[in-house]
């Protein structure tokens, strides 16, 4: 492409690469001679699709950028089908499991991860796909949705030989630095150190401000196992997982899903201000124990329904939550003491804020 590119001055003494149409239509015909497999890359059609300035012409970087993305589509499609032991165009969470787990040599990222650590790593892997994937927990994942899912643009990032910076590493889920951070989480929580989370121990999850009815609902409708050294339900890293990637993604549509589930206590599609005040007064409980001014029942409730402003006046649905953009924030407040008090302290959380810069300033 470049053989065939000239450069175009953006008028701020730097020079972009760029190709017209009949440059664009001989690497076409060039490249054809080698396989006809290329004559797909270089139609009108797709030329049409970029930017052109004055002269028709196509920045090269750009296109040539779409076109490696296009063949790593390409590639992951015939990676991801290998893995489709049923040929029905989807992959179950053990076919997830031997993808992920025979990507880890390939990507230079990953060179620092301990073996033994692997299972551990895989299963951290393959949830983030299946809670964002599929949230309806049929147990399987269309290839259709993997390709064009940017979670698979976040895992193959990994791919680069570059070291990643310590800001890049924590915000990639696949990065061994945060897949460590979330199961070393686990492993301080479980205090007794039998593999699995009671719900005494769940309850320091975080800040250690979720209410108790909140983290009963949790037990109540999550995947547990029965334990018969301490003759109780406990939760398995697994388990885990779709709990700390909906705690930790409370705005998107899944994990409102999923906290949905956990405060329709009655499973009828909605609640009204008594299911508020239920999970309130757990709040208020907290809040008390720590010493903090608590506001009524009533204001909460008004100030709830005034943030989803249900399409039914008193009765909010899923749906309602989904809609108002504010869903995340409305379900903290009813699950998470620390996150109800910092709501209702923005403003004086905010004159600090500006106090301090202030200082700062002097």
């Amino acid at each position: 492409m470049r053989e065939y590119a000239r450069e175009r001055n953006t008028g701020t003494n730097n020079y972009v690469e760029v190709i017209d149409y009949e440059g664009f239509a001989t690497i076409r015909e060039e490249l054809v001679k080698r396989g006809e497999r290329f004559r797909q890359f270089f139609v009108p059609s797709l030329f049409l699709k970029f930017p052109r300035d004055h002269n028709g012409c196509i920045a090269v970087v750009p296109f040539f950028t779409f076109l490696m993305r296009k063949l790593h589509i390409k590639q992951t499609h015939i990676q991801l089908s290998y893995y489709d032991t049923l040929g029905c165009g989807y992959l179950r969470e053990k076919d997830m499991e031997q993808f992920i787990f025979e990507r880890i040599p390939e990507l230079p990222q990953l060179n620092a991860l301990q073996e033994a650590f692997y299972p551990f790593y895989v299963f951290t892997a393959v949830r983030k796909f299946f809670f964002f994937l599929d949230p309806k927990r049929t147990g399987r994942i269309h290839i259709r949705d993997l390709l064009s899912s940017q979670i698979n643009l976040e895992l193959y990032a990994l791919r680069q030989e570059r070291p990643m910076e310590a800001s890049e590493a924590a915000a990639n889920w696949f990065s061994v630095e945060s897949a460590e951070t979330v199961y070393s989480s686990y492993l301080a929580l479980d205090k007794d150190q039998n593999g699995m989370l009671s719900k005494e121990e769940l309850r320091h999850f975080g800040s250690g401000m979720l209410s108790d009815v909140f983290i009963d609902r949790v037990f109540e409708e999550c995947r547990t196992f029965w334990d018969e050294t301490t003759e109780q339900r406990e939760m398995d890293y697994k388990t885990f997982l779709d709990f700390w990637l909906a705690m930790e993604n409370k705005n998107s549509k899944q994990a409102i899903h999923y906290l949905w589930k956990l405060v329709d206590i009655h499973r009828q599609g909605w609640f009204d201000a008594f299911v508020i005040n239920y999970f309130f007064r757990a709040i208020v409980r907290l809040l008390q124990n720590k010493k903090f001014d608590v506001t009524s029942v009533d204001n909460v409730k008004d100030e709830i329904m005034d943030m989803v402003h249900p399409k039914q006046p008193g009765i909010i649905t899923l749906q309602d939550l989904i809609n108002c953009q504010q869903g995340g924030t409305v379900l903290s407040m009813m699950i998470d003491a620390a996150a109800f008090w910092r709501y209702e302290s923005k403003e004086q959380l905010k004159f600090m804020d500006d106090d301090d810069d202030d200082d700062m300033d002097i």
